[in-house]
């Protein structure tokens, strides 16, 4: 019942992001693809993670960095879940950006998962500390 109201909420308060999930899910139909807590789960050919309602995708990356990963997109799907077509602004726009100061300046790399949405989604998919 808990999915259901999940994916309810997701392809309707939240489906801009969903939609340029799905867009996005299509230009990676050959990848490996398995659901998650209701979510779609894509592991892609880039090097960091996007969340788009109920669409993941993951790098392909060792297991244990691909579980934190997943976990803390899924976290980013459920701020969408909240925030419906305010997370792009609030979430997915500033998540974008902080994600492009950081590989820009490896020094701030360290602090990635403490701004504020990065920290929020990490404590939303129940990630662990960072290996």
């Amino acid at each position: 019942m808990v999915k259901i109201l999940f994916i309810l909420l997701q392809l309707t308060w939240g489906f801009l992001q969903s939609l340029l999930g799905f867009i996005v899910f299509l230009f990676n139909l050959k990848s490996k693809h398995h659901l998650y807590k209701g979510c779609i789960v894509s592991y892609w050919p880039r090097r960091a993670g996007l969340s788009l309602g109920l669409f993941l995708f993951i790098p392909r990356v060792n297991p244990q960095l691909g579980e934190r990963i997943l976990k803390h997109e899924y976290g980013h799907s459920i701020q969408s879940m909240y925030l419906g077509p305010f997370y792009l602004f609030y979430v997915g726009i500033p998540s974008l950006i902080w994600n492009m100061m950081t590989r820009v300046n490896r020094n701030k790399k360290e602090r990635y998962y403490k701004f504020w949405v990065e920290a929020w989604a990490d404590e939303l998919g129940k990630v662990e500390e960072i290996i």
